[in-house]
């Protein structure tokens, strides 16, 4: 049996026991959880009192377990997807940059290379070094070449991708100072933007003519009623447009299984090819695949890769489009050349469209014949059932009938009447 304690006692008792769980909430409360709260006895309300506050700590640490773990896990996704924000953009800087190089590459391939102010070995005795380096570190570099003269090479930047270098060159053995050389630097960042509006200028003024150039080929082929005339023509403004030293148009005739060339040239001369099987070149490859081809550099090794046999000259830069009217290629148009890097992505781009609207001009051209051709048979039938109806009597109904069909067909062509198989033909033609 339990002792009876007196109500000075029991307060004591309360007092403490009160006084030991605050205690451990005022720790609690500091921050730090990992606290035991004592179950006191012999008051039941301070039991139950401390048995609620060990569930409510025990509550508090769940969750800041699972808001820790929850920020772990959102610090990793945030690191995993700033990571991949850095590779695309990365990625979106180095596609920036070759797209300059690129660019800058055909536009500086299709215009005129400036005269040197001074003899070439001169030039290059003086000015490659410096060039070069400046070309590797992307920096301004200077430079004692010839021992007597600095020279100063400039990288002039667009997008982070060097697309040339100025130069500057003095007497004297002095370093430029630093106001000098930053000065220069501001000069050059100018420059590089310039020249890029430059070239985008150029590029724009290019596109426009592209574009007038096909929209009067469109103009043309409209007008042309048979095909080889179109395909001259097409020849003739695709050679408005780029290079065609080398270029070939080819035609797939399935009935025959045989390739023909309507039109070839050969270091900017006609040629005639002589019509071959259907076999395993590269114009077969786009006729069986119908998708074209643009091969910048490598052909050979491309070949033997793929397996395909090495028909013609030997090319370095090869491009090819494919002829298609509905699901079935009919031909090829191809060029070539033996320099690397001769056409570029957007002359490929070109050509393609320019097959586009060839193949539609042929399709056209084929159906305007067709329709000209029933035409002319059914003009030929009426003229025929005229003549007929106005004859008199049988025997020259199938004379004339005889005649008629006879020249419509082009073949010897004859009439039998009566029943008895020894009577001879009333009539032949």
């Amino acid at each position: 049996m339990a002792k009876k304690l007196t109500y000075a006692q029991y307060r004591k008792m309360v007092e403490e026991q009160g006084q030991a769980i605050l205690d451990t909430l005022a720790f609690a409360a500091t921050g730090d959880l990992n606290v035991d709260i004592e179950i006191p006895e012999g008051v039941d309300v301070m039991t139950d009192l401390a048995i609620g506050f060990g569930y409510l700590i025990d509550d508090i640490k769940a969750l800041l377990n699972e808001q820790k773990r929850y920020q772990l896990e959102l610090e990793k996704r945030v690191a995993e997807r700033t990571a991949e924000l850095e590779a695309a953009l990365a990625e979106v800087h180095a596609v920036q940059r070759r797209y300059v190089r690129e660019q800058w590459q055909g536009h500086a391939a299709q215009g005129e290379t400036p005269s040197a102010a001074r003899d070439e070995d001169e030039l290059d005795d003086v000015w490659y070094p410096a060039i070069i380096e400046a070309f590797k570190t992307q920096r301004t570099v200077q430079a004692t070449p010839s021992g007597n003269g600095l020279a100063l090479a400039m990288p002039i930047k667009y997008a982070d991708e060097v697309i040339g270098v100025l130069g500057f060159e003095k007497e004297e053995m002095t370093l430029w100072e630093e106001e000098e050389v930053t000065a220069a630097e501001d000069i050059v960042e100018q420059l590089g933007l310039a020249l890029e509006n430059q070239r985008l200028f150029d590029q724009a003024q290019q596109r426009a003519r592209e574009l007038a150039i096909l929209n009067e080929m469109v103009g043309e082929l409209t007008l042309l009623p048979d095909e080889e005339s179109l395909l001259e023509a097409v020849y003739r403004y695709i050679s408005r447009l780029m290079d065609t030293s080398n270029f070939y148009m080819a035609i797939h005739v399935p009935e025959r299984e045989e390739i023909y060339f309507p039109i070839a040239t050969e270091n900017n001369q006609r040629v005639n090819w002589r019509p071959r099987s259907f076999g395993n070149g590269m114009t077969e490859f786009i006729i069986q695949t119908g998708e074209g081809l643009f091969l910048e550099d490598g052909l050979e090794a491309w070949l033997e890769a793929n397996g395909i046999d090495s028909i013609g000259m030997v090319a370095r830069t090869w491009m090819g489009v494919p002829l298609r009217l509905g699901a079935e290629v009919t031909g090829v148009i191809a060029m070539q050349s033996q320099q690397p890097f001769y056409y570029t992505a957007a002359q490929f781009d070109l050509l393609g469209a320019v097959a586009n609207q060839a193949v539609i001009a042929i399709q056209n051209a084929r159906q305007f014949q067709q329709e000209q051709a029933r035409a002319q048979r059914e003009q030929r039938l009426r003229e025929v059932a005229a003549k007929i109806r106005g004859s008199a009597d049988v025997d020259t109904i199938m004379r004339m009938a005889v005649q008629e069909i006879g020249q419509a067909l082009g073949r010897q062509t004859f009439v039998y009447l009566g029943s008895d198989q020894s009577d001879t033909p009333q009539e032949d033609a």
